[in-house]
């Protein structure tokens, strides 16, 4: 290897462990919303459906914005994107505990809509593997950056359980205030990311002669093709389905009266099952294929979904969002992959903002359909809803083919 191409390669390294490090700080601010905000909300003399709109708006809350910040990656970079998230996430924690303690709902929604926006622009770091490394090594790049996910999760009990201890007891507004530092740490290490991904992405293009010809920047129209739109549909179902059962899963242990902690306890296994095996499904991802690995991955969310709803018991149900987790990871991991190998570094982000901005919709939309379904149905017909939602994802499957070698080869270093 040369003295460029040594020093490029221990960019990258480094670049990963910092955007890894992203990944956890924000994981801790977004661990800690997702349990506070329903019980704020719930506080302030809010619904149970007010908090349950209070949860799809951290998560869709984005839809707006996520396909405009794509676009705006492709022209200034990733990096200050995904840095200009971690200070709206901070500022976000800060109002949120400033408009709680004025006992101010409308103010405070509007704020979780903010934290959503903030949120989606810090987490477009998952996309910088398939910007800094060659195919056969993008699903398992995106694997490690996912995997500071997984950090960020285990941290969060101590720190809510030191919060608690600090303040002689449960202190809402303390706990948003916690964030803040957090925040900072996320925004120092998306900062220290040199050269932005996008930059090394344009570097490895240059260097590969046989990628002169691709030098055209396509419409969205001409990019979705068959294979992106698998990679869309999958991540949109997927994570439509985590979402919704994420919540219904609490809401199925609380009307068999489990204990708050136990459900707690419950939600950390299912987060883990997102997070904990991401290296080994990435690698996966790079060795059987982008599509295969999907399509498995689809297929266990939305059999995990069924499990958990057709038997509340405490085993049944913790199995069901153990798998709804794993199989969400395998999904994500693999059509992120798959999404970077068809697409150019410089309309990757424009690709990747319709992807979010599908999976926005999705995580609005999902979790008030089922609960219908559920209010109206059942606990059967939740089952089965979850099992149908991986026909979209295996009809496509049918129909899109898989590319020689890895998934993709067209654009091996792009």
């Amino acid at each position: 290897m040369s003295g460029a191409g040594q020093t490029l390669h221990q960019a990258v390294r480094r670049n990963l462990a910092y955007i890894a490090a992203t990944q956890a700080f924000l994981t801790i601010i977004v661990q800690t919303f997702v349990v506070h905000v329903p019980i704020t909300i719930s506080l302030l003399g809010g619904s149970a459906a007010l908090a349950g709109l209070g949860s799809a708006l951290m998560w869709g809350g984005r839809i707006l914005t996520t396909y405009q910040m794509g676009r705006l990656m492709d022209r200034v970079g990733r990096m200050p994107v995904i840095y200009s998230g971690m200070v709206i996430a901070g500022l976000s924690a800060a109002a949120a505990a400033f408009f709680y303690q004025q006992r101010l709902m409308e103010a405070f929604l509007t704020v979780i809509v903010l934290f959503g926006v903030g949120r989606g622009m810090a987490d477009y770091g998952r996309m910088a593997a398939g910007d800094m490394l060659p195919p056969e090594k993008r699903g398992l790049g995106t694997g490690v950056i996912l995997t500071g996910s997984m950090v960020g999760t285990l941290a969060v009990p101590p720190i809510i359980a030191a919060v608690k201890m600090l303040a002689g007891g449960e202190n809402i507004a303390a706990t948003y205030l916690t964030l803040i530092p957090f925040a900072a740490a996320g925004f120092a290490a998306a900062y220290a990311v040199k050269p932005d991904p996008l930059q090394i992405a344009r570097t490895l293009r240059h260097n590969n002669p046989s990628e002169a010809h691709q030098q055209a920047i396509r419409k969205i129209s001409e990019i979705l093709n068959r294979r992106m739109v698998f990679a869309i549909v999958s991540a949109a179902v997927s994570t439509g389905v985590m979402v919704a059962y994420m919540s219904l899963g609490s809401l199925l242990l609380h009307l068999e009266h489990v204990e708050t902690t136990v459900i707690s306890a419950v939600v950390t296994l299912h987060v883990i099952g997102m997070y904990a095996f991401s290296i080994p499904l990435g690698k996966a991802a790079d060795i059987v294929g982008r599509v295969p690995v999907t399509l498995v991955g689809v297929i266990v969310c939305s059999t995990g979904a069924y499990i958990m709803s057709v038997n509340k018991s405490l085993d049944i149900v913790t199995v069901g969002m153990f798998l709804v987790g794993v199989g969400w990871s395998a999904a994500t991991v693999a059509s992120i992959a798959l999404i970077s190998d068809e697409t150019h570094a410089a309309e990757r982000g424009k690709a990747m903002g319709l992807n979010d901005t599908a999976t926005a919709l999705t995580s609005l939309t999902t979790p008030i359909l089922l609960s219908i379904i559920f209010q109206n149905y059942g606990d059967t017909a939740l089952g089965l809803a979850g099992l149908a939602a991986a026909t979209p994802t295996i009809i496509l499957a049918t129909t899109t083919r898989r590319k020689k070698g890895l998934d993709s080869s067209r654009h091996s270093t792009s």
